[in-house]
């Protein structure tokens, strides 16, 4: 309320301030064409000078006691009652519990996140990614030609001493996911895709289309004692969201240009040829 009266006051202030100064000119030219007594008198100069002092008057008026009024209102008039908000938007039911909005989507699983926004069907539409998962398994049967759109990759590093905690919340098998994650590293790379591991532990995985124009973020956040196939995910659009797109983004950008780093060659044939990736099974 007490913001709305500063408003009001602002607005007020301008306005009255204008039309004080305008009826202070009216004001002086009515005395020169008035035969007014007392008036009569006076020369053009000191006529002049009255009409001026009115027109001061009044904004002195409107400065020093409006603000008073305004006050003295916003504290004894009514509180507005704000209308009801809709508790979910109208799309959203228990059979389909997907929540759209105009440049946001939320899906509290795996499953709708993926009957309506597959990776495929990202990759095919969109020829610019950059993507940062926590095992691979989402694009694992993406065609090689495809993960040239991806232009950047960021995985985890196998060696790197969290990935026994992924493989734990993933429910696969380690040298699986390690071996998955070097042949993505070297499929990608056949296609020019630039390819960096990640040792720490991500708790999201992310999709970003990084257009100025028509960008979008796609989030897919980890949860405690949840599946993996139970995962809720969200999705932004860069128009409509441009500060939380940013935040995403840039936080993108940190990771790939100061954690994560390129695979040396050793690493990659040291997973290859292991029965089973030794280190990385480090509980805390």
């Amino acid at each position: 309320m007490e913001e709305r009266g500063k408003s009001f006051l602002g607005n007020l202030r301008d306005w009255v301030t204008g039309i004080s100064w305008l009826a202070g000119v009216l004001v002086t030219i009515v005395l020169l064409l008035a035969n007014i007594d007392g008036i009569k008198g006076l020369g053009l100069g000191w006529q002049i000078a009255f009409g001026v002092g009115i027109a001061l008057a009044w904004v002195v008026i409107i400065w020093f006691f409006l603000p008073v009024v305004i006050h003295w209102r916003s504290k004894h008039s009514p509180e507005r009652t704000p209308a009801p908000l809709e508790p979910f938007p109208s799309s959203f039911t228990l059979s389909n519990p997907t929540i759209k909005l105009p440049g946001f989507r939320f899906y509290p699983s795996r499953e709708l996140l993926q009957s309506d926004r597959p990776a495929k069907k990202l990759l095919e539409s969109t020829s610019h990614i950059w993507g940062f998962w926590n095992t691979g398994t989402q694009i694992s049967d993406i065609d090689g030609p495809k993960l040239g759109h991806i232009k950047r990759m960021i995985l985890p590093d196998p060696e790197g001493k969290w990935f026994g905690h992924l493989v734990e919340i993933a429910g696969r098998p380690e040298d699986y996911l390690a071996k998955l994650i070097v042949t993505l590293t070297e499929q990608a790379r056949e296609y020019n895709t630039p390819v960096k591991w990640f040792p720490g532990f991500a708790l999201s995985t992310l999709m970003i289309n990084p257009n100025a124009v028509d960008g979008w973020a796609q989030v897919e956040i980890l949860v405690a004692k949840k599946t993996v196939a139970e995962r809720p995910s969200f999705v932004v659009s860069s128009k409509e969201f441009p500060e939380l797109y940013q935040a995403i983004k840039q936080s993108y950008e940190d990771v790939w240009e100061h954690n994560a780093k390129e695979p040396t060659k050793e690493q990659i044939e040291r997973i290859r040829n292991a029965g089973k990736s030794k280190v990385g099974l480090v509980f805390s």
